[in-house]
């Protein structure tokens, strides 16, 4: 019982270090408090211009396919 506890708890430290932002764009990498991780444009941390041009580059491609 003990070490499976112990691999849970490894497996949960895994999975929150692997969501921490860095508070800095994926796609132009400029450095900002605003960016967020959009779960919609698969999990993507992104400052607000590139999320707009990706959001948009989407719909985009869902309405022509």
């Amino acid at each position: 019982m003990k070490k499976f506890l112990c691999a849970l708890l490894a497996l949960t430290a895994v999975f929150c270090f692997a969501g921490c932002e860095n508070d800095k764009c994926d796609i132009c990498e400029k450095k900002t408090e605003d960016c967020k991780v959009y779960e919609d444009l698969d999990n993507q941390e992104l400052c607000p211009e590139c999320a707009a041009k990706e959001a948009l580059k989407k719909g985009i491609d869902n309405i022509f396919g």
